[in-house]
């Protein structure tokens, strides 16, 4: 806790104390490349998810990158058809994208823009003033996980399938992005019937000429 503490103060700036009322040291979800916290801001007192990439992992995952391009020489060999250096090339471009939380945070307020009021999708609003390059802070959503709906019946079960398939395949063509990160955990179940969306750190952005 202590070095990532550390971490979240230098992406802010600031030291905890001076931004929230509470901050909760034990991470509620985790990932590759980041944890993310409960917290409440000072200022406001709106309750916020604090996400922050662990120390080091942008020159991690930089170095990642580099040794793809020695192991994919013997893919090219099983498979000669593959555009190798076209694949490897997005591949270095998406995930160097989702490293800089500046550029996501600005991927997730285009979304919540889109769907700001929308009947049955929420994207929780960014906190500008508390993001930078390895810190991403945004209200906090309080909600189930997608898989408390294995439990509901069928109609509810077919209404969640629909509002999933609506956003992730409505969003390329009413937001002319495509969120290329739809796993369960990143859809939430809120009390009002509406599915929460979080993390729009792999996104492509489409032009709508091509």
């Amino acid at each position: 806790w202590k070095r990532m503490q550390r971490q979240i103060e230098q992406g802010l700036g600031q030291r905890l104390e001076d931004v929230f009322d509470e901050f909760d040291s034990e991470p509620v979800g985790a990932a590759s490349i980041g944890q993310v916290y409960r917290a409440r801001r000072a200022s406001g007192g709106r309750e916020v998810a604090v996400k922050v990439q662990y120390p080091g992992i942008a020159t991690a995952v930089r170095s990642d990158i580099k040794n793809l391009r020695l192991f994919a020489k013997p893919a090219q060999a099983v498979i000669p058809g593959i555009d190798r250096p076209t694949i490897i090339a997005e591949v270095q471009e998406r995930v160097s994208e989702e490293l800089d939380y500046e550029l996501e945070a600005q991927n997730h307020r285009m979304f919540a823009r889109h769907y700001r009021g929308h009947p049955f999708i929420r994207v929780p609003e960014v906190h500008t003033d508390l993001c930078s390059e390895t810190v991403l802070v945004s209200d906090w959503l309080e909600g189930q996980p997608l898989k408390a709906a294995e439990t509901f019946d069928l109609e509810a079960r077919n209404r969640i399938s629909e509002i999933i398939f609506r956003f992730y395949l409505g969003s390329p063509h009413d937001v002319l992005a495509f969120s290329g990160d739809p796993h369960p955990g990143n859809s939430l179940l809120l009390a009002d019937g509406s599915i929460g969306f979080i993390d729009f750190g792999l996104l492509k952005r489409i032009d709508r000429q091509t």
